[in-house]
């Protein structure tokens, strides 16, 4: 084939001579010519390859800390607590905070958990736009659709063991 039948383009650009003998060094580390080292970095930044394996890091990193977070523990606790008072308690129930805290949930679990979190989102704003509702949805449903599966709950956060950090003993105080 001759060089003009194919679609590949030059591209000439200046570079500094300390950055040329870097990339240099790199492409024998590879065992591949400059050229093709430079398209294939070229290539990656480009289709955005480069980091992702740090991107998927930081990702779950930001998954972990809201999962850890206070206001998702308090989101938990309230719907366990709901299980036995469902009634509505305007003063205790804080339902903004709540509504808030549940609008994240979805970018940090699996899509079918998710779901199970858009039953309790979807009863807070019918209790928060309509004063007359006095129980919560999510806790009983109108069959098991409308029902929050708790088990599927459990399941997720009980999937993976939780990393304690090491931490020096608990001194414990000498009893006479």
């Amino acid at each position: 084939m001759a060089k003009s039948d194919t679609d590949d383009q030059s591209v000439t650009f200046r570079i500094p001579r300390a950055l040329k003998n870097k990339i240099n060094q790199r492409a024998e580390m590879k065992g591949v010519k400059l050229s093709e080292y430079l398209r294939e970095l070229l290539t990656s930044v480009v289709e955005d390859r480069v980091c992702q394996a740090e991107r998927e890091r930081i990702k779950e990193l930001e998954n972990q800390t809201f999962l850890k977070s206070k206001e998702f523990m308090q989101l938990l606790v309230w719907m366990y607590s709901k299980r036995e008072a469902q009634k509505y308690n305007k003063e205790t129930d804080y339902l903004d905070d709540h509504i808030k805290t549940l609008k994240q949930v979805g970018d940090h679990v699996p899509v079918d958990l998710s779901k199970e979190f858009d039953k309790v989102l979807k009863s807070l704003l019918s209790i928060d736009r309509d004063n007359s509702y006095s129980t919560y949805d999510f806790i009983k449903g109108y069959g098991e659709k409308e029902k929050f599966d708790f088990e599927k709950l459990e399941k997720f956060l009980l999937s993976k063991p939780i990393k304690v950090p090491n931490l020096p003993p608990f001194p414990l105080k000498k009893t006479r």
